[in-house]
């Protein structure tokens, strides 16, 4: 379709209808569409423009580290998986955190988001709809695809992943400086999760970095 057809379609919609076709194109839109009061940071809009090229089916492997407190679990864990999912919901993802109380929340906010918004992609062939659903898995009706969420010690036998979101691995400084903890999580990193990422599948690691040999460093070094 030219621009210019496009730019016709658009005309034709109302603002609601417009707002929710330009979500469905850009991951920004949507994350303002979903947060209307949130403010669209730099560092905010530059994040939402690397989960874009994940959205529109590039393969990418993001290590993302800045100070608490800056959005990045909202931006990221907390919402990009329920729009990664209305855009493919044939795919997998798969996160994981240090805790079940963090990986439960992480999973709720997607599954509600999923449930109020699929209702309004454009253009669906039928409506996407959750289906099985536990306090850490959802599933898409009549489709393959699915959300699974874990905690980093808990295991992921029998799942897979096309987008697999690593946050908080480490709960705090003091567990960040063991080196039998770090030990473990580089261990389930190469025999859990590793081997569940699909062909062409992304990976986004995201942390706060207490040590030079944690899991993000780990990562960079066997890069």
């Amino acid at each position: 379709m030219t621009d210019t057809a496009l730019l016709d379609e658009f005309k034709k919609l109302t603002v609601n209808e417009l707002k929710d076709e330009l979500a469905w194109r850009s991951y920004q839109k949507y994350f303002e569409l979903v947060y209307p009061d949130m403010t669209m940071y730099p560092h905010t809009k530059y994040l939402c423009s690397l989960l874009q090229k994940i959205a529109d089916g590039e393969q990418h492997f993001y290590i993302i580290s800045c100070p608490p407190q800056h959005g990045k679990s909202l931006t990221i864990t907390k919402t990009f998986p329920s729009y990664y999912l209305m855009r493919h919901p044939e795919k997998h993802v798969m996160i994981t955190a240090y805790s079940q109380d963090l990986y439960s929340q992480f999973a709720e906010s997607n599954r509600r988001l999923f449930s109020l918004w699929s209702q309004r992609v454009p253009d669906a062939d039928h409506a996407l709809r959750v289906g099985k659903n536990t306090a850490q898995q959802f599933n898409i009706v009549d489709h393959r695809g699915g959300f699974y969420a874990t905690s980093i010690l808990g295991g992921a036998t029998g799942m897979s992943a096309d987008l697999l979101i690593v946050d908080d691995p480490i709960k705090n400084a003091e567990e960040a400086g063991s080196p039998t903890i770090k030990d473990k999580i580089w261990n389930e990193w190469l025999l859990t999760f590793k081997p569940r990422l699909q062909r062409g599948g992304s990976v986004i690691v995201i942390m706060t970095r207490w040590q030079q040999d944690d899991l993000a460093g780990r990562l960079l070094d066997n890069s």
